[in-house]
């Protein structure tokens, strides 16, 4: 709950729209008002929320393909690379990998080239004029011409968000190495007549598709002034190798996916270290190390659903949904949206919005059994506790760990499915806003209208 406004008016229905009288009535400064109205909204953190799933999800699958048992054809002389923080540091080793330690420092990563529109505000009224603009989008030495239409609805004029969106359009639909995302955002409006009210804010980013030094681009007007205008003929930020050391060697590469030792040893670059930080890769042998590995992975994994579930005000239970969808062990269903309150009539701040749980277990089943007979046991949440016989499978039966992990039906690979397909639509079309919700009190009784939204963008603003 971001903000509560509250508004009481003496002796009179608190919206003057309403009031049916043609004379008006003293007011009895004495007397306590029959009504009240009281409102908030939840959109101000929508944007966070959306750009932390987008987050953890990549860092989970990022988890599951730098792990050599779960991304690539395994080798069953088993060697892993563990890192002190995998939150900055991924690594995985292949059979023939010596065992040792290196020590590892990231003094920078590697980033994209990148420009930033200017941010203006959603649903104003854009300030350029129908019809069509011409720009160039230069890469390396290949330019490629570029036309925008401007389309007013009738008797209104476009607004900005849908100048922005059709520039996106525009750019996305050729496939080139630069990619163009329409961001939405909250933020809070300091507009001296509305107080603690928030605004849509929308800006374009375009990037180029790999990081480093390598893609360079830039963007002209060619008809018009469009691109100018909106600030998208500057560099916000150039592209730039990373640096790090390995047992104290500098190197500096255009990827954060670097070679540690040629087809033995590899690494994933997330995070800087800082003065005098030293993270570790140990590359270790036997199963017992892979069973300590695969534990630490699906730790990750529960906090995800955890942070989801912790989260469910504002995130679809449609995400649970995908997310299991190809798990035949599972089956999901329609939720319907209730608000519990303590029995209070009067306090608006202990309503709560939750769902009912987003799975259940359907039956006793291939992937269900195969995590059973490993030591493992899959809730209804979808977490998945881990049994102490899990160590001794994967000693004993490490064929069986494989396919009920890694294997064409393991469970890992349907989540990993299942996060491509969540990044192809764009995580933040399961995220939502509780817009607002208004309570009237009138001589003791209580109505609440709940205003839901799903969107691919912010929220609009219900006043």
């Amino acid at each position: 709950m971001d903000s509560i406004n509250e508004k009481k008016v003496a002796g009179t229905f608190p919206f003057e729209s309403l009031n049916r009288f043609r004379n008006a009535i003293p007011l009895d400064t004495d007397k306590t008002s029959d009504y009240s109205a009281r409102s908030f909204d939840n959109r101000g953190k929508i944007s966070n929320i959306a750009g932390s799933l987008s987050s953890k999800l990549g860092y989970l699958q990022t988890r599951l393909t730098a792990s050599s048992f779960l991304s690539d054809a395994f080798s069953w002389q088993v060697k892993t690379a563990k890192t002190s923080d995998p939150a900055k540091l991924l690594a995985k080793a292949t059979s023939s990998a010596e065992e040792k330690d290196y020590s590892f420092e990231i003094d920078s990563l590697a980033t994209v080239r990148t420009t930033n529109s200017n941010r203006l505000d959603s649903d104003d009224a854009t300030d350029f004029k129908t019809g069509t603009y011409s720009f160039s989008l230069t890469i390396g030495t290949e330019s490629t011409a570029i036309d925008v239409e401007i389309e007013s609805p009738i008797g209104a004029r476009a607004t900005n968000r849908s100048v922005l969106l059709s520039v996106e359009r525009s750019i996305n639909r050729l496939g080139l190495d630069v990619a163009a995302e329409l961001k939405d955002m909250k933020v809070r409006d300091y507009n001296p007549y509305r107080e603690n009210a928030y605004k849509d804010i929308s800006y374009l980013t375009i990037s180029s598709n790999t990081t480093g030094e390598d893609i360079e681009f830039s963007i002209s007007d060619t008809s018009g002034e469009l691109i100018e205008d909106l600030g998208l003929d500057k560099v916000s930020q150039f592209g730039t190798k990373n640096q790090y050391r390995v047992d104290g060697a500098q190197s500096q590469l255009n990827s954060n996916n670097i070679t540690v030792e040629s087809d033995k040893v590899s690494a994933y670059l997330l995070g800087e270290t800082q003065t005098d930080e030293n993270l570790k890769i140990s590359v270790e042998q036997g199963r017992h190390a892979l069973a300590s590995e695969l534990s630490q992975i699906i730790n990750d994994y529960n906090d995800l659903i955890g942070w989801i579930d912790d989260n469910d005000s504002v995130i679809s239970p449609s995400l649970k949904k995908v997310l299991f969808k190809n798990l035949s062990s599972i089956v999901t269903q329609d939720q319907t949206l209730r608000v519990n309150s303590n029995g209070s009539s009067n306090n608006l701040g202990t309503s709560h919005v939750d769902f009912a749980s987003a799975i259940t277990l359907e039956k006793k089943n291939t992937i269900d059994r195969n995590l059973t007979d490993i030591g493992l046991a899959l809730n209804n949440n979808g977490t998945i506790d881990i049994g102490d016989e899990f160590s001794t499978s994967v000693s004993s039966q490490l064929r069986e760990v494989y396919d009920a992990l890694a294997g064409t039906d393991g469970f890992f690979t349907k989540i990993s499915e299942a996060i491509d397909t969540i990044h192809g639509k764009s995580e933040s079309n399961y995220v939502f806003a509780l817009n607002s919700i208004l309570s009237y009190d009138a001589n003791g009784t209580n109505r609440q209208s709940i205003y839901k939204s799903n969107s691919s963008s912010i929220i609009s603003f219900f006043a």
